[in-house]
């Protein structure tokens, strides 16, 4: 800058004794490093979630839109890097289980059926015995002692039925944050089936004492966030 000053001085001696042009204070920035192709991979590669999810569902096996929105959500935590354990009941084909498209195996994943659980007499159809309903009563102490070998850090329940009451019980013992998704409104089925509709009002209060038991309930439509 120096030598620079001096010559633009000598420069205005020579031309009128004109005093030279203020030096600028303006310092040009280094020249950008051009991106590798490994830092762009880097900012879009996707964000690792290493979580450990227990998911409780009744009918894990039997192929329908609340199992196929399950498996999805499973797949999305596995694809991030997390774990998941899948609590169930022993409904449906077995081999669902693992089915190489809808559900293939994958290291991160468990798969734990309920040892108690009863089938469902008025959801049985003899000529389709693979969706077959089974219902649980609760969580056995080798069942229970299973879910601590997994250690989840969260717990989703997505039916609110007598097991997902003692999955509560299971979470808030061990201070694991609670969610659920809304997918049945199992009280207004009673609206349907001869004879049970005097059991539509006990449903709806059982429904609504475990629901406020979770941290985050999510609902398909505000009506029914309205109506929760």
């Amino acid at each position: 800058l120096a030598s620079t000053a001096e010559a633009t001085m000598a420069a205005g001696t020579d031309h009128g004794d004109q005093p030279p042009p203020p030096m600028s204070s303006h310092v040009e920035p280094p020249p950008r490093r051009r991106r590798s192709r490994t830092d762009m991979d880097a900012d879009s590669a996707p964000a690792r979630w290493n979580r450990r999810v227990l998911i409780y569902t009744t009918c894990y096996n039997v192929i329908d839109g609340v199992t196929l929105t399950i498996r999805k959500i499973e797949q999305s935590i596995l694809a991030s890097g997390g774990h998941v354990c899948i609590l169930t009941t022993k409904s449906g084909d077995r081999r669902n289980t693992n089915d190489p498209i809808i559900s293939p195996s994958h290291p991160n994943r468990t798969v734990l059926f309920l040892d108690n659980a009863v089938p469902i007499p008025f959801l049985f159809d003899p000529e389709n015995p693979t969706t077959q309903y089974q219902m649980g009563f609760s969580l056995s102490d080798t069942i229970r002692k299973r879910l601590d070998d997994f250690g989840p850090d969260v717990v989703h329940i997505t039916v609110p039925d007598c097991t997902g009451l003692h999955v509560v019980d299971y979470a808030r013992s061990r201070s694991l944050p609670l969610m659920g998704t809304f997918h049945s409104n199992m009280a207004d089925y009673m609206d349907h089936y001869p004879g049970m509709l005097w059991l539509k009002p006990i449903i709806s209060g059982f429904l609504r004492h475990q629901y406020n038991f979770f941290h985050t309930l999510f609902v398909p439509t505000p009506f029914m966030r309205q109506r929760l």
